[in-house]
C-alpha cells in the first residue's frame, strides 16, 4: 500500500515537473520569436529609409544589437536584404528591391 502511495505521488511530481518546463520552454520560444520578428521589422525600416541605399554590416550591427553576426546575417536576409561588398571588401547589405539593379 506504501509503496503504491509512493509510486503515484511520484508519478503527480514527474507529470507537474513535465508541465512546468513544457510551458516555460514554450514562453522562452515565444519570446525569441517575438524579438526575432521585432529586429526583422526594425532592420527593413531602417534599410527602407530614403538614404539607406546600401549600408555596412558594421553600421547596422550597431543600430541593431544583441544578436551573434550569423544571427544578424540571418535576420538581414530575411528582412528581404542582400549582401554586396565594396571595392576595399566591406559587406554592405541593402533591400533587395532597392538595388535590385546592382545584382549582376
Amino acid at each position: 500500500m506504501l509503496a503504491t502511495a509512493i509510486s503515484l505521488v511520484s508519478f503527480i511530481v514527474s507529470i507537474f515537473s513535465a508541465v512546468t518546463a513544457y510551458m516555460i520552454h514554450r514562453q522562452r520560444l515565444e519570446a525569441d520569436f517575438k524579438t526575432q520578428d521585432s529586429a526583422e521589422k526594425l532592420i527593413r525600416s531602417l534599410l527602407e529609409q530614403p538614404d539607406w541605399s546600401k549600408r555596412s554590416f558594421d553600421t547596422i550591427a550597431s543600430k541593431v544589437g544583441g544578436f551573434n553576426d550569423d544571427d544578424l546575417r540571418q535576420l538581414l536576409v530575411r528582412s528581404g536584404a542582400v549582401r554586396f561588398y565594396s571595392a576595399d571588401g566591406k559587406e554592405l547589405w541593402g533591400l533587395l528591391s532597392k538595388n535590385i539593379s546592382d545584382l549582376s
